[in-house]
């Protein structure tokens, strides 16, 4: 992020050929192995809720650690093409060696070139239903499922006796509450993607558009996975609780420190009195 906001801001790229092949390349690799890891979790948690016994006996530390391990290679695969296609190059080439007697040196650009516009279209549809077509229909169908499975899954202690007790109400109203987070968290997946993507597509296609668009919506892409986190403790009853607490906490320490002040105060002026 840091050098193409410093591209967008300056409107050339200082930074060395290699420079340039390696930032957009790490790039594309930091968004598709962001995409994968969330899509991993969303089947780990499908998986976890649906066979919760399976799943306890074939997922353990090797297992994720070789899943981690397999979607950086394939993200790191995918946009190996970038380290071939991206060149630094001088608008006008032709002035070179002019610019060169004059002891001048012409603006450096860091941009895609492709043998041929085919092979750039195709990259990119393929870039598209690998990073985000197939990967946000798997988040959305695993967190639908997820959301379905909860609120269809009986208590163990429901039944005609005990179905209006609290303890059934309060468990099937938490299922319900869970199941909306995961719809949210689908729904903000696709959302934040989306916008990304649907760009690159489109820059691929020739279409082009606005290069501080691109990366306002990359930004919003990555902000998904800062999203996450807080979604998770603020539609979470304890974490919500203990953040109620912690001021609650802080406002009667504030409160008692001011309130020792005064009887310090008032101590004092007795005396000089």
């Amino acid at each position: 992020m840091p050098m193409s906001i410093g591209q967008s801001v300056i409107k050339c790229w200082l930074y060395g050929e290699f420079m340039c092949k390696i930032t957009y390349y790490l790039q594309g690799v930091s968004v598709g192995a962001s995409v994968f890891t969330i899509t991993a979790m969303s089947i780990d948690r499908y998986l976890a809720i649906r066979h919760p016994m399976a799943f306890g006996k074939i997922f353990n530390k090797t297992t994720t650690s070789s899943v981690i391990v397999i979607l950086w290679i394939v993200a790191l695969s995918i946009f190996a093409p970038v380290l071939w296609v991206r060149k630094l190059v001088t608008m006008d080439e032709d002035l070179g060696p002019v610019l060169d007697m004059l002891n001048l040196t012409l603006p450096e650009y860091c941009i895609e070139r492709w043998p041929d516009e085919n092979g750039r279209l195709v990259y990119g549809i393929i870039c598209f239903v690998l990073v985000y077509a197939v990967p946000g229909f798997v988040v959305v169908v695993a967190y639908s499922l997820m959301g379905l499975r909860l609120c269809s899954i009986k208590p163990p202690f429901d039944g005609p006796a005990y179905f209006i007790t609290m303890d059934c109400t309060r468990l099937v109203r938490e299922r319900r509450r869970v199941a909306r987070i995961l719809l949210l968290l689908a729904i903000l997946f696709a959302f934040c993607w989306l916008p990304y993507n649907l760009m690159a597509l489109l820059f691929d296609m020739g279409v082009g558009g606005d290069m501080k668009l691109l990366s306002f919506t990359l930004l919003l892409g990555h902000a998904n996975s800062a999203i996450n986190p807080v979604l998770y403790c603020f539609m979470t009853r304890n974490f919500r609780r203990a953040v109620r607490e912690l001021v609650l906490r802080s406002k009667v320490s504030l409160a008692t420190r001011q309130h020792q002040r005064c009887n310090y105060f008032s101590i004092c002026l007795l005396f000089l009195n």
